[in-house]
């Protein structure tokens, strides 16, 4: 049997799994100078297509990253999705893993360049503050960094006056997240206002938030939703910023030992969308805590991750890493039917 595959996408030789729900098989897209690679994970049913967009920083189609994340939140979302008759294609971004030939350098990537051709949003976990806010929030919340806090916060405030700082004296753990190879997306990255961007868009748009998420907050969710009316924020009580359930609110080692467990499942609700289109409803969902009333909104959704365990060392961990890219997430795809207006049942 031949692959189902996306229009301007194509099977990438004959690597098919099964999974009880869903044929997956390795695709590709033509990229600017080399192919964009992904997974398409068919579901028997006919219906929407989904597009994966991983969270910043080196992030792959899975939503892991070699910084230590092995949360597996993509695969999750995309294997919820099928097991609920709807398609989903996640991808490596581009310069990144099986994607690395399609740009010269990863790094150089923009933020408006990801952005071409979405259809409908669900922005999960993601800011609702320029970078260098939460830059500044993560780096003060983790008392390890007290010995870096300084130079760490001389080098945003350099970002967003439009300069490069200066690596060479700076805290080896710093490098990393400030060096030269990660400035200019850097740079790009701090002179955008979520809200500003979600204010001008007209399309349909989902805000999902965990409200034990460290990386991002709350008030983020809220200053995204209070920037576009229309569009709808459903919070998980339970849910981190891997969209994994965490038990009590303040253990920090039990939420960031989530990140690198891809066994665990998603958290209550992440995935629990009511999709109206045709005349009938297809249910898209994981977990069982979303119950009562129906609210229209749109999209998909997205995931990020990064953080081990703190140690006494200054923390390594690149603090954004998963803070998630303004316009990221799960995005429609080009459908071959008009965009169908999902729902959510919210409890």
């Amino acid at each position: 049997m031949r692959p189902a595959v996306l229009p301007g996408f194509l099977p990438a030789g004959l690597r098919f799994a099964m999974t009880p729900t869903a044929m997956a098989t390795e695709i590709q897209a033509p990229g600017p100078l080399g192919p964009l690679a992904g997974t398409l994970l068919r579901a028997p049913a006919q219906g929407p297509v989904v597009l994966v967009v991983p969270g910043s920083g080196p992030t792959d189609r899975d939503g892991n990253s070699p910084l230590g994340v092995r949360a597996s939140t993509c695969r999750l979302l995309a294997e919820g999705l099928a097991a609920r008759g709807i398609s989903t294609v996640r991808i490596d971004k581009r310069g990144l893993f099986a994607s690395a030939g399609a740009v010269r350098d990863a790094n150089a990537v923009t933020i408006a360049g990801e952005a071409a051709d979405i259809r409908g949003l669900v922005l999960a976990a993601s800011p609702g503050r320029p970078l260098g806010a939460i830059l500044r929030e993560q780096f003060a919340a983790n008392p390890a960094n007290a010995p870096v806090l300084g130079e760490a916060l001389a080098a945003i405030s350099a970002l967003e006056a439009g300069r490069r700082p200066d690596v060479a004296r700076m805290h080896p753990a710093l490098r990393r997240v400030f060096g030269p190879k990660v400035q200019d997306f850097l740079l790009d990255a701090v002179a955008i206002d979520p809200a500003r961007l979600i204010a001008a868009n007209a399309k349909p748009i989902l805000i999902v938030q965990g409200e034990r998420d460290l990386q991002v907050s709350v008030a983020d969710a809220e200053r995204l939703k209070a920037a576009s009316p229309q569009a709808e924020l459903v919070l998980l009580p339970q849910a981190n910023h891997v969209l994994k359930a965490v038990g009590a609110a303040d253990d920090r080692a039990a939420n960031l030992a989530t990140y690198g467990d891809p066994g665990l499942p998603l958290a209550p609700g992440a995935v629990r969308l009511s999709i109206a289109g045709d005349g009938k409803d297809a249910f898209v969902g994981a977990g069982d805590a979303l119950r009562s009333s129906r609210k229209h909104l749109s999209g998909a959704s997205e995931a990020k991750a990064s953080a081990r365990k703190p140690e006494r060392e200054p923390d390594r961990r690149p603090p954004c890493n998963c803070a998630g890219s303004p316009l990221g997430g799960l995005v429609t795809a080009k459908p071959r039917r008009p965009f169908v207006s999902p729902q959510i049942i919210v409890g």
